[in-house]
C-alpha cells in the first residue's frame, strides 16, 4: 500500500462548486481533445466541476468554468478557463496555438451556487506533482512546485498551512517561515499558525507537545492539514504523534484517525495501527469512511485472504483506481496464492478473449513461471483496455529483457515511469535494465528504490538483501569500469529466456 499517496488525500475539503458539468460532457471533451494539435495528451478526467487533462509526463491542465478560474494566468477556452501547472508544461505560446486551433470548448455547464474559493483543489494538485518529485528524491523540484502555492494569496490560508509544513520538512524552512509572515495568513486560525511556526522553529519531533499546548478541542481538527504536510515530507513519526494529539482532543475528527494510521503504516508500527483502528471502529461504527482504514488494518495484520477478497471485489466491480491492480498483485504473487489464482485467471482468459482483466492477471502470473512470450501475448490483449496501468508496462519490460529485446524493454519501462513514479519497482527494473548500458542511471534508480522502500519494507527480506547487493555491485562496476555484464545478485538476466533454470521473480 502506498502510504505516500494516501497522505495526499488528507487535505481540507473545498466548498461546493458554482458550476458543474452535465452528463454529455464526455463526448464534448473527447472531440475537443482530439483537436489539440501538437500537445501530448495522456488522459482527461472529468470531475463534477472541472476537467483534468494530463499533458506529457508532468503537466496538468485544469479546466473550470470561466467564472471559476483557478489561477491568475489562465487561457480562455470559450466558456471555460484552462490553467496549466507542472515543471514540464509546453510553453505558453505552444499552448495558446493549440487551444486556438482546437477552437472554443463548449462544455455543458450548469450553475448551482455562488463561486467558492478553489484553493483546496489547487493545493491537492500541486501536492500530487510535488509528491512525484519527492518520491524520486528531487527535493528542489518539489520545492519549486510548492513554493508558488504558499506565495499565492488567492489560496486560502488554512490550505497553505499544510504546504508550509511540507516545505519545512524538505529543506525550505526559510521560505516556509516567510510565507507564515504574510499578512494574508491572518485569515487562518491563529492557533494553527502558531503551531506551524513553532514546528518550523523546533522541528517536527515536538509537534505533539506543541499541539497540546496551543490547540483547543474546537480547532484541533484543523491541524490535520499540518499533519498531512508532515506525511508528505516523510516525517511519519511526527505526523502520527500530531494526529494522535488531535484525536485525543477531538475524538470526532475522522481525518485524525486516517492520518495517524497512514503514518503508522509507513513506519510499520502495526500494533499501534491496530489500536487506532479499534478506536475508529468504536467511534464511527458503520461509517463508510472506515473502509480504507479497515484495509490498512488488514495489511497490518497480514490478513491476506480478507484483503484479496476485498480488492478482487473492487476489480470485478469495475474499479480502476490508481494502485489497485498493484495492491492486488502484491498479494496474489505470493507462492501460497499464485497457483490457485493462475488457474482462475488463465481459465477466464482462455474462455473469453475479451476479458482484459483476466488477460492482465494471467499474463503477470505467467511472468513468474518464466513463460515470458506467452505472458506478453496476454498482456498485449490486456493493453486494449488497460494501456494506462503501470504494472502492465513493468511486466512487459522485464519480459522483453529476458527475451533479449532491449529496445522494447527500455520503451516499456519508460512508459511505466511516465505513468507512475510512486512505484519502487519502476526504479528496481530500471536498475536491472540499465546496469550494462547506462550504469549511472542504474545506480540512481536503485538509490531511489531504496529511498522509497527503506522505511516501509522488511529490511531482512530477500528482496531488500538482493537490492543491497545490487547497489554494491553497480558501484563496483562503475569504479572498476568492469566490462558487461556487471557481476552481481541480479534477478533478471538479459536474453535468458532460453535458460530453463532462471531466477524466481520478486517484482
Amino acid at each position: 500500500m502506498n502510504t505516500f499517496f494516501l497522505a495526499l488525500t488528507l487535505l481540507t475539503v473545498s466548498s461546493g462548486p458554482s458550476y458543474v458539468l452535465g452528463t454529455e460532457s464526455s463526448g464534448v471533451m473527447e472531440r475537443w481533445v482530439d483537436k489539440l494539435s501538437g500537445l501530448k495528451v495522456e488522459s482527461a478526467k472529468i470531475d463534477k466541476d472541472h476537467v483534468l487533462v494530463t499533458l506529457g509526463r508532468d503537466c496538468l491542465l485544469r479546466i473550470t468554468h470561466s467564472k471559476d478560474p483557478t489561477c491568475a494566468s489562465h487561457h480562455a477556452l470559450g466558456s471555460a478557463h484552462g490553467c496549466a501547472t507542472g515543471d514540464r508544461c509546453p510553453s505558453e505560446k505552444k499552448l495558446k496555438r493549440a487551444f486556438e486551433k482546437a477552437g472554443p470548448l463548449k462544455l455543458p455547464w450548469r450553475s448551482v451556487s455562488p463561486a467558492p474559493q478553489r484553493s483546496s483543489n489547487q493545493v491537492r494538485e500541486a501536492r500530487v506533482l510535488a509528491q512525484r518529485r519527492l518520491d524520486a528524491k528531487d527535493y528542489a523540484g518539489a520545492q519549486k512546485t510548492l513554493l508558488p502555492i504558499v506565495q499565492d494569496r488567492s489560496i486560502r490560508a488554512r490550505d497553505r498551512l499544510s504546504v508550509v509544513a511540507t516545505l519545512g520538512a524538505i529543506g525550505a524552512g526559510g521560505e516556509a517561515w516567510g510565507a507564515l509572515a504574510e499578512p494574508s495568513m491572518g485569515a487562518a486560525d491563529p492557533s494553527l499558525v502558531t503551531l506551524a511556526r513553532s514546528i518550523l522553529l523546533t522541528g517536527p519531533g515536538l509537534a505533539e507537545p506543541l499541539a497540546s499546548a496551543v490547540l483547543l478541542p474546537e480547532n484541533a481538527c484543523g491541524a490535520i492539514g499540518i499533519a498531512s504536510g508532515l506525511l508528505a515530507g516523510r516525517r511519519f513519526r511526527a505526523a502520527a504523534q500530531l494526529a494522535s494529539a488531535v484525536r485525543s482532543m477531538d475524538p470526532g475528527c475522522f481525518e485524525a484517525y486516517r492520518a495517524e494510521m497512514t503514518a503508522l503504516a509507513a513506519i510499520r508500527d502495526h500494533d499501534a495501527l491496530a489500536k487506532v483502528f479499534e478506536a475508529a471502529q468504536e467511534r464511527f461504527k458503520a461509517d463508510d469512511r472506515l473502509k480504507p482504514l479497515r484495509e490498512m488494518a488488514w495489511y497490518a495484520a497480514d490478513d491476506v485472504q480478507a484483503i484479496v477478497a476485498s480488492l478482487e471485489a473492487q476489480v470485478e466491480g469495475g474499479d480502476r483506481s490508481p494502485g489497485l491492480f498493484k495492491q492486488l498483485l502484491s498479494l496474489v504473487v505470493r507462492e501460497k496464492l499464485r497457483a490457485e489464482k493462475m488457474r482462475t485467471w488463465l481459465s477466464r482468459a482462455e474462455a473469453d478473449p475479451n476479458d482484459r482483466v483476466a488477460a492482465f492477471f494471467a499474463g503477470v502470473l505467467l511472468h513468474y513461471e518464466r513463460e515470458f512470450k506467452r505472458s506478453n501475448e496476454l498482456l498485449d490483449r490486456a493493453a486494449v483496455e488497460l494501456k494506462d496501468e503501470p504494472r502492465l508496462h513493468i511486466y512487459r519490460a522485464m519480459n522483453a529483457f529476458n527475451l533479449g529485446d532491449r529496445a522494447q524493454s527500455e520503451a516499456s519501462i519508460t512508459r511505466a515511469a511516465e505513468l507512475e513514479t510512486q512505484d519502487p519497482d519502476v526504479f528496481y527494473c530500471q536498475g536491472e535494465i540499465y546496469r550494462d548500458t547506462d550504469r549511472e542511471r542504474a545506480r540512481e534508480a536503485l538509490e531511489i528504490y531504496w529511498f522509497q522502500t527503506e522505511l516501509n519494507s522488511d529490511p531482512n527480506s530477500s528482496k531488500q538483501a538482493r537490492v543491497r547487493g545490487m547497489m554494491t555491485a553497480i558501484e563496483r562496476c562503475i569504479e572498476e569500469k568492469t566490462p558487461a555484464p556487471c557481476p552481481g545478485p541480479w534477478e533478471h538476466v538479459f536474453a535468458s529466456a532460453l535458460d530453463t533454470e532462471g531466477a524466481r521473480s520478486d517484482l
